[in-house]
């Protein structure tokens, strides 16, 4: 697996980060973390990384950071989950800080919060329809 750290700024990195978020939102799940937010976010993010297989973008990543918070945000494309692309997306994440990280995970995805918890993650608070996880390190 290809990491590509990525910038605003580099036109081919924006399109590629558009092109795995709408391929997404046409699957049976959506990664909602841009609905609300413009690309300049990534200014804020600790890392942002998009994930190739060949020359397949199979996934996007990244840390947030928030306050005193690192937030993890992790995506597989639908056509690539189940091949351990979301493992390998998540270990080069956590392991890149030794902050304590959170998450926010829908309550019916049931494969990632299977993830989440076999590396450590608990869930911390909840509402009707998603749980909030950390891993404290």
């Amino acid at each position: 697996m290809i990491i590509r750290k990525i910038s605003k700024n580099v036109e081919p990195d924006i399109e590629d980060l558009k092109h795995i978020i709408k391929e997404n939102v046409l699957g049976n799940k959506t990664f909602r973390y841009f609905d609300k937010r413009e690309f300049s976010c990534l200014d804020n993010h600790l890392l942002t990384n998009l994930y190739y297989v060949e020359n397949d973008c199979v996934g996007y990543g990244h840390l947030d950071h928030d306050g005193e918070n690192v937030w993890l945000g992790i995506m597989v494309l639908d056509n690539h989950v189940g091949k351990g692309y979301g493992n390998t997306i998540f270990e080069s994440l956590i392991n890149s800080t030794n902050s304590d990280i959170s998450l926010s995970v829908d309550k019916i995805n049931i494969k990632a919060i299977n993830l989440y918890k076999k590396y450590k993650f608990v869930i911390f608070s909840e509402n009707e329809y998603s749980y909030k996880m950390i891993l404290k390190k």
